[in-house]
């Protein structure tokens, strides 16, 4: 059994599926929001600094928002995203995002030197990498590899950006590309 929050405060337990071998995150959370839509999945600060509970069909339209995003940006599948910020509701968006566009998140501690930085952009090979803040990506910028094509902001309208070129790309293209997602 496990206890889930519904969208209105309250409580409920439901038993607990097991996954079957063809599943993956996305898939997943796509299953459950079918299964339980009005679920709250997470909650997110607000900018004034209350909490707000988001169902998982909420965050499952952001996910799709961002995935078609990346794609619109030229992010293939199997390609690395690297996302340099603190564990965040956005760190879980564009995590979740780039697997559902087949990418594979590469994480960067804030706590990592340039040196380290410049190591992991270059041995992951990565090709997009996105900050929570201008001086994140004023660092990476810094030791910037040939292979990166691309360093975004948060703070500098990064989550704007992934939702306008969202607007060019169809739905249909991230869930052709978590169908091939292992």
């Amino acid at each position: 059994m496990t206890v889930r929050r519904l969208a209105d405060g309250s409580w409920e337990s439901v038993a607990r599926r097991e996954a079957s071998e063809d599943m993956n995150i996305p898939k997943m959370l796509h299953r459950r929001a079918r299964e339980h839509p009005g679920q709250v999945a997470v909650e997110r600060r607000s900018p004034v600094g209350d909490w707000r509970p988001v169902t998982i069909d909420e965050f499952l339209a952001e996910v799709d928002t961002m995935a078609r995003g990346l794609i619109g940006l030229g992010l293939e599948a199997g390609e690395h995203l690297a996302i340099l910020a603190p564990t965040s509701y956005e760190w879980a968006l564009l995590d979740v995002a780039a697997l559902s566009c087949g990418a594979i998140t590469v994480p960067i501690y804030e706590t990592d030197s340039a040196s380290q930085i410049a190591h992991i952009l270059a041995d992951a090979d990565v090709k997009i990498v996105i900050t929570a803040s201008s001086q994140q990506a004023d660092l990476v910028e810094s030791v910037r590899t040939d292979g990166v094509r691309m360093v975004l902001a948060l703070d500098r309208g990064a989550e704007r950006l992934l939702s306008q070129t969202a607007l060019d790309v169809p739905l249909d293209r991230v869930r052709s590309r978590t169908d091939g997602v292992a």
